[in-house]
């Protein structure tokens, strides 16, 4: 798409291999997004989210500190 775009802007005809070359020489990259599934919970990725910046706030707690502590109850993040 790009080498078509190229070819009509500038009359020049680049194969993708070439354009690949020159984008890499401009210290660019090709960049994609992320895949997504096609059924996945937007609620759900965000409690997800929001219970692990939890558990990385908490985290920076040692295993030595936790030896003999009480299980932690399961907290509802609402």
């Amino acid at each position: 798409m790009l080498c078509r775009w190229i070819e009509r802007r500038f009359d020049k005809r680049l194969h993708p291999a070439s354009l690949s070359r020159v984008v890499r020489g401009l210290d660019l990259s090709r960049q994609k997004t992320r895949p997504r599934h096609p059924e996945a919970d937007e609620a759900a990725k965000a409690a997800f989210a929001k219970a692990t910046m939890l558990f990385v706030s908490v985290g920076s707690v040692s295993s030595r500190q936790l030896e003999g502590a009480a299980p932690v109850a399961m907290l509802r993040l609402e």
